[in-house]
Formats: structure tokens, C-alpha cells, sequence
């Protein structure tokens, strides 16, 4: 058995396992990809067959990819926008209010 192996498996596996459920799926799985996705209960999905008819498809779908990043983007943005004009308001409040407290004075 080799124990570099179970090592680098043990270091990339769930919290809960143990040397030894590492060495009794060693018995029976001799990929250590293949041990990790049980490990991790990983399901091998097939990846979607796309057949593309054109290369015009080819480019709609690729156009489709861009713009939703482009929205992703955006919104993130926006949002960021969003948070910095908060604190610069919070931030002129607590100016005028220091303001009008040394007025007081």
C-alpha cells in the first residue's frame, strides 16, 4: 500500500475519515480522483452535448455568455455604487453633525 498516496487522499478528504477508510476504498477504487468524488459524494454528471448547427448558433450562444456576464457585472456595480454613496452620506452626516455640535460651543 502506498502511504503517500492514502497521506495526499487523507489531506484533500472530508473531516470525518480515517487512514482506513482511505486504504479499504484503495481495495476496491485505484484512481485517487475516483476515491476523492466518493469521498465527497461527488456524481458524475455528463456534461451537456451541445451541437451547433452553424457557426451563427455558435456565436448567439456565445453573444448569450457575454451579455450575462455583462448584466453580472452591472449589477455589481451598482450595488458597490450603491454601498460607497451610503457611506459617503453617512459619512457628510456625521460631518455636519460634528459641525453643529461645535456651533454649540
Amino acid at each position: 500500500m502506498n502511504n503517500e498516496l492514502v497521506k495526499r487522499i487523507l489531506l484533500q478528504a472530508p473531516d470525518n475519515i480515517t487512514e482506513t477508510d482511505i486504504i479499504k476504498l484503495l481495495e476496491n477504487y485505484n484512481d485517487e480522483n475516483d476515491i476523492l468524488c466518493k469521498l465527497w459524494d461527488i456524481q458524475d454528471k455528463p456534461i451537456k452535448n451541445i451541437n451547433y448547427n452553424s457557426d451563427k448558433e455558435k456565436w448567439d450562444n456565445i453573444r448569450d455568455i457575454c451579455d450575462s456576464h455583462d448584466e453580472e457585472m452591472a449589477k455589481f456595480l451598482k450595488e458597490a455604487r450603491n454601498k460607497q454613496n451610503t457611506k459617503q452620506e453617512t459619512i457628510e452626516e456625521e460631518n455636519n453633525n460634528i459641525e453643529i455640535d461645535n456651533n454649540d460651543l
